[in-house]
């Protein structure tokens, strides 16, 4: 079966390299490099993931793919922080939570007893019609939603922050149950960095006989009386018996004609937030772990993640780098401003949490992209259309549709196994 693939970020590569064994396939990449939100960016003339990413002990189908491809893993001791009144303090371990001075004793039994329901229960998306905000604070109690969850909630999908489904809650929760060891959490990183998975994945299609175009963008897609027959782009026109957009619903339903208007307003109910990377280059570190929790609601990120607390700072010429995680509208103002402008909001906030910082920073890199966090409302299911689009021939897979996990590789990675056998369970 000859399968056309548009998009190669990871769920392009990674479904073009399962169907690649079986069928002729080809994937489409407007950018000059594959791999999306896995692409390494050139920070003080080190390579370094645009967006920050690790694997969980629990990733199996991960785990399973990086052996398939051959390529090693290297398993680190993480550390985990809130930052909280002025300080940052450890929370990872339960001796963490009994310690944290910043919730009444009752609290804290209701959050733990909360979390570790949550960690065992098995069928996460039956929860998708519960409100997580409701429930935490009937379960977990009002001080735990005001203190720890809701400045997090609203880092994660803003002003949506009260909305947010509890199957999506359960599933940051329960891929929490990793391994740990001495202080911290097991998480997994690549030895050559994410970049390599990509660029794997990619040799692996060629290798299969497949082909990746890079700097061909999709402009269209052909559809003869609701039947996909294949693409248009600058360059040519593309026969296949099967199309697959793993684009963003919002970018693939401007590539319908405009016979297909019910499918591109089913297609325009998944909401999407933007997403800043800022990465900080430091002379000196700037926070106590890898994983810092901002709690403090006055400032607009809410995370920092600091790489060289993880990876050996010596990979990177002995500089010490670190994320600024920030989830926000594209129509906001941080969005919207220039990376000058941004980095002077930003300053004052990072001056609060460290008054040396103007004497560590030795540089920044910030990048933006538009569809980066699905908004994962109550009831989400009935926004995702299925994988099989109602157009013959016409697939679709994205992260919207990773429901509830909405944004992890080994979701991904599983999903892209199913829809694979199912395609080749079709044609047969």
């Amino acid at each position: 079966m000859k399968i056309g693939i548009i998009g190669g970020g990871y769920h392009g590569l990674v479904l073009g390299y399962f169907l690649s064994r079986e069928n002729s396939v080809v994937v489409f990449e407007k950018e000059p490099e594959v791999g999306g939100l896995l692409r390494m960016v050139k920070v003080e003339g080190h390579d370094l993931e645009k967006y920050y990413h690790h694997i969980f002990f629990n990733d199996i189908h991960l785990k399973e793919l990086f052996r398939d491809l051959d390529l090693e893993i290297e398993w680190l001791d993480s550390l985990t922080s809130v930052y909280i009144n002025g300080r940052f303090l450890p929370f990872f371990k339960p001796t963490d939570l009994i310690n944290f001075p910043f919730l009444g004793l009752l609290s804290k039994i209701r959050l733990g007893l909360g979390t570790f329901f949550l960690q065992n229960y098995k069928k996460g998306e039956k929860l998708n019609k519960i409100n997580a905000s409701n429930w935490i604070r009937k379960i977990m109690g009002e001080e735990v939603w005001q203190v720890l969850w809701k400045p997090l909630f609203q880092g994660k999908f803003d002003s949506f922050y009260e909305d947010i489904s509890l199957s999506w809650f359960w599933a940051r929760i329960f891929a929490k149950r990793g391994k740990s060891f001495g202080k911290g959490e097991i998480l997994g990183y690549p030895k050559s960095g994410f970049q390599i998975l990509a660029d794997k994945l990619k040799e692996s299609i060629e290798a299969n006989g497949g082909q990746v175009k890079i700097n061909e963008e999709v402009k269209g897609i052909e559809v003869i009386r609701n039947k996909a027959t294949g693409v248009k782009t600058a360059k040519n026109t593309y026969n296949f018996d099967l199309v697959i957009s793993t684009l963003p619903p919002a970018v693939f339903k401007k590539l319908l004609p405009s016979g297909c208007r019910d499918f591109q307003h089913e297609l325009g109910k998944v909401e999407y937030l933007g997403a800043i990377s800022t990465i900080l280059v430091l002379k000196e570190k700037l926070t106590p772990a890898y994983w810092n929790n901002i709690l403090d609601p006055q400032i607009p990120f809410k995370g920092i993640i600091e790489h060289t607390n993880w990876i050996d700072k010596s990979r990177y010429g002995g500089l010490h780098l670190a994320y600024l995680s920030h989830y926000t509208p594209v129509s906001s103002k941080f969005f919207l401003a220039s990376n000058e402008k941004l980095m002077e909001m930003y300053r004052p906030h990072l001056l609060k949490i460290d008054k040396n910082f103007n004497n560590k920073l030795a540089g920044y890199y910030i990048g933006k992209d538009f569809y980066c966090q699905p908004i994962v409302k109550v009831n989400y299911p009935k926004t995702i259309i299925d994988y099989k689009t109602p157009i013959e021939n016409l697939y679709q897979f994205s992260m919207a549709q990773i429901f509830p996990e909405d944004r992890g590789l080994d979701a991904a990675t599983e999903k892209a196994k199913e829809i694979s056998m199912e395609i080749n369970y079709l044609k047969k």
